[in-house]
């Protein structure tokens, strides 16, 4: 029997239900007011990025928001939910249709969730590097917070070889995702590229510390928790560091790794 104080519209339920199921993995204690959330602060998307309920979940929110849509077709933000739903599946194409149904339902001021989703699509669809750095960009000049598009742009950039534009996005988001395992890959080739010299842990080339006298190298002023994190090092002229104070300095036991250009 229906609450008689409960005003909550069956699409609005549909759409909550939906929010749920594909973000579980990341919600703690489930709420019946996604919409709201996202109506009253255009960031709260930002809490979702990893999209982390279950194929079987996902595929179940996809047919709640097509009960949304049919009800409501100009739905922006079922529009955008659907498009994460179908991006997570891999059904790319479907993503697309979703992404740009939900940008020109609000050109003028678009959803940059969205917009990010149309530039992602024109790389994984249609390999136009081009057409979409200007989507980023014009993504990030909206919202700057928007951490994930700058490494969506720097990923971009290094398919256009412009390693100094990949270098400069990926210091960006590295200093607010410092462990995603992707980003520091791309870093070390953008580094390699431009023959930075880079500290890290990568296994593949391992040098003990006593085979190497001296180090010039300096701590990059983005990444002041380098003591707990790999991170990258900026090769730096006139910076003279005794190994055995790098080690020191990373608490580092037995063996750290060098890789250079």
């Amino acid at each position: 029997m229906k609450n008689p104080n409960d005003n909550t519209t069956e699409t609005t339920k549909h759409f909550n239900e939906a929010f749920y199921l594909i973000n579980s993995g990341e919600i703690n204690e489930k709420q019946t007011d996604y919409l709201s959330n996202i109506k009253n602060n255009s960031d709260y998307w930002l809490e979702f990025e990893h999209n982390t309920g279950t194929k079987a979940d996902i595929k179940k929110a996809v047919e709640l928001l097509n009960n949304v849509l049919d009800e409501e077709p100009k739905n922006e933000q079922a529009y955008l939910l659907r498009a994460v739903a179908y991006f997570e599946l891999q059904l790319f194409k479907e993503a697309s249709i979703d992404y740009e149904a939900c940008v020109n339902l609000n050109p003028e001021t678009p959803s940059y969730f969205a917009l990010n989703g149309v530039g992602m699509m024109k790389l994984i669809l249609q390999s136009d590097t081009s057409g979409a750095i200007d989507i980023f960009t014009r993504v990030i000049d909206l919202n700057p917070e928007m951490t994930n598009t700058y490494f969506n742009r720097a990923y971009a950039y290094s398919i256009e070889n412009k390693w100094q534009e990949t270098y400069n996005d990926l210091i960006i988001f590295l200093e607010k995702k410092p462990n995603e395992k992707m980003a520091i890959d791309l870093m070390a080739k953008a580094e390699k590229m431009q023959g930075i010299k880079g500290l890290g842990e990568s296994p593949s080339n391992p040098f003990d510390v006593d085979m190497v006298p001296e180090v010039y190298q300096i701590m990059h002023k983005h990444f002041p928790n380098y003591k707990t994190q790999r991170q990258s090092l900026q090769y730096i002229d006139g910076q003279k560091y005794d190994v055995i104070d790098i080690v020191n300095d990373l608490g580092a036991t037995k063996t750290i790794y060098f890789r250079y250009s």
